[in-house]
């Protein structure tokens, strides 16, 4: 174990890398939404949170195909930088109009019906942001980074880090809202904040290479390539060759 995670072969830092895009894949706060949907919406005025839950289910999915299509034409890097960019800003703006706007007669009054379906509305921007770049780009990251060698080891260890951090906002978060109610969303920005310099300063974009697919190694591979027919050898001439 020691000489597979080696700071020589950079594994190591390759794995804390994994580990911290893990860990802010839940530091988003897109579980505070999706764990503790209904019970926000009831809050901002609804009758029926759930409703809303399904709402905020369709755009998920279909956002998700969106980032399918577009992750390799964009960029790993720039889809989690644009996404954290993105969450910030309606995270921003939920947690504001919630601290500010809601209740203008106090917790104790009748809630704002425009303040909730404008929190309802960057609840959506939100998800929207979240499930086109996070939410598939994260696992994406961490399966590109490590050689096959050590692939399953790390992306374990990475993916452990993603559950700890969901296990743990999801049993305080209930705690945190009944204590700052709708601050809880501001420890998310900061959280946002801080990806995104991690992001910025420090995650290379690797799209254009991708461990077991060298294309140096593919090419010697494909000069020593034999096809067996029928018991027999054929060597096959490269594509690569230059004579």
């Amino acid at each position: 174990m020691e000489g597979t995670f080696s700071i020589k072969t950079k594994v190591l830092q390759r794995l804390i890398t994994g580990i911290l895009v893990q860990t802010f894949l839940q530091l988003t706060g897109e579980n505070y939404f999706f764990f503790y949907g209904t019970t926000i919406f009831k809050s901002v005025g609804l009758t029926d949170g759930f409703e809303t839950s399904i709402v905020l289910g369709t755009v998920n999915f279909f956002s998700t195909i969106i980032a399918v299509m577009v992750v390799d034409k964009i960029g790993r890097r720039k889809c989690l930088l644009f996404g954290a960019a993105g969450m910030m800003a309606c995270m921003v703006i939920f947690a504001s109009i919630g601290v500010k706007c809601l209740y203008p007669h106090g917790q104790d009054g009748p809630s704002s019906k425009g303040a909730g379906n404008a929190m309802i509305v960057f609840t959506c921007f939100y998800i929207f942001c979240f499930a086109t770049t996070w939410a598939p780009v994260a696992y994406i990251v961490v399966a590109e980074s490590f050689p096959s060698k050590v692939k399953s080891r790390a992306m374990s260890i990475s993916t452990a880090f993603n559950w700890l951090w969901q296990f743990l906002i999801g049993f305080f978060t209930p705690f945190i809202t009944g204590s700052i109610h709708f601050y809880y969303g501001y420890v998310f920005v900061g959280c946002l904040v801080a990806m995104f310099l991690y992001i910025f300063f420090f995650l290379p974009e690797n799209n254009r290479f991708i461990f077991g697919r060298n294309p140096i190694t593919v090419r010697r591979r494909c000069e020593a390539m034999e096809i067996h027919i029928l018991g027999s050898t054929i060597k096959e001439r490269s594509p690569f060759r230059r004579d």
